[in-house]
Order: C-alpha cells, then sequence, then structure tokens
C-alpha cells in the first residue's frame, strides 16, 4: 500500500467521523490522589485511543498534514503502523504543533 493510499485512508476515516459529529467525549479521570506511595505507571494507551487524541488534534490543526509530518518522523506511515511504545511520542510532537 503506497503512503498516498495510507493518507486518503486516513482523511476518509477523518471526514467521517467529523461528519458525524465527531467522538463522543472521553469519561473524565478520577482524582489523582494527594500524595501517592510511588508514581504509578501510565496505563497503557489503545489504538482507539490515540486514534480519538489524534482525530482532537486533527479538528484544532484543520488539516492532516501536521500528523502526517509526525508519523512519517517516527518512520511510519499510518497509525496503525506505530508501535504502542511511540503513542505518547506522537502525541507529544502533534501537540507541539
Amino acid at each position: 500500500m503506497t503512503i498516498e493510499n495510507t493518507l486518503e485512508r486516513i482523511a476518509t476515516a477523518l471526514e467521517t467521523i467529523a461528519k458525524q459529529g465527531g467522538l463522543p467525549a472521553a469519561p473524565e479521570a478520577p482524582a489523582a490522589p494527594a500524595a501517592p506511595e510511588a508514581p504509578a505507571a501510565p496505563a497503557a494507551m489503545t489504538p482507539q485511543q490515540l486514534n480519538e487524541v489524534l482525530v482532537g488534534e486533527f479538528k484544532r490543526l484543520g488539516g492532516r498534514e501536521p500528523i502526517d509530518k509526525v508519523l512519517h518522523d517516527h518512520g511510519v506511515q499510518s497509525i496503525s503502523d506505530l508501535d504502542p511504545s511511540q503513542y505518547q511520542s506522537v502525541i507529544d510532537a502533534v501537540k507541539a504543533v
């Protein structure tokens, strides 16, 4: 599959989501304890959660080009090619745009 096909699939999916009114808001996380004994490791993010974050960033940025550039900088063509260990790095990079 070429990068053009992959990008077209992403764009089509994002446009469909936008036309449907977007994704429902994620439930609020419970308040963190005041003084935990040790910092808890963050729960592993699912591909669906990553997609939700990137859809929000797509809407904020008004296009997919910055997201595509970040994916390319991480050596992948689509979010399905990302290793879960790269999710937070991708999110941080997109939010920094």
